[in-house]
């Protein structure tokens, strides 16, 4: 009597759903991971902008302000991200920062735009209440990283949705 070897309909079809259940587990771990990852760079980012502020404060006395174009109502900042189709952040501190960072996920052009849920962006104000000036950016996206840098000033109110951003840096 010759037997068959093979694996029958049931057990290929378990084989597969384990596989579909550990690929579905280790992709939910690499998102937690990715936003993680994203939300040390906006950290990271806003460091190295705010060493080339204070090298700008270093050469001319002062942070940049309206003197270099910068609006009253703050900016939007990172390379290629304009607020009111200006890039005047990103010019003044053009010498002391090659490339000024945008978010990792910039999906949002400035405050007053409809963006619809969550936004993030890079923001500066010069004339913020309370802080002057200040930087920031509006999400985290990781609850661990929320709960370990939160705001870093306490102004109220503000321009550029300043006021709401979980992470702000006063410079002064």
């Amino acid at each position: 009597m010759i037997r068959k070897r093979g694996f029958t309909l049931i057990e290929l079809l378990v084989v597969i759903a384990i596989i579909g259940l550990l690929a579905s587990i280790v992709l939910v771990s690499l998102n937690t991971a990715r936003g993680k990852a994203r939300d040390t760079k906006r950290l990271s980012d806003i460091r190295q902008i705010i060493i080339a502020l204070e090298m700008f404060y270093d050469s001319y006395g002062r942070y940049p302000d309206n003197n270099d174009g910068i609006s009253s109502a703050g900016e939007c900042v990172g390379q290629g991200v304009s607020c009111g189709d200006s890039n005047a952040f990103e010019n003044a501190i053009s010498d002391f920062m090659a490339a000024v960072p945008a978010d990792p996920r910039h999906n949002c052009p400035d405050s007053s735009s409809s963006c619809g849920g969550s936004y993030y962006y890079y923001a500066y104000d010069y004339s913020h209440s309370g802080c002057d000036p200040v930087i920031g950016f509006h999400l985290f996206e990781n609850d661990s990283m929320r709960s370990k840098y939160q705001r870093q000033d306490t102004t109220s109110g503000g321009d550029m949705d300043l006021d709401d951003c979980e992470y702000n840096y006063c410079l002064e």
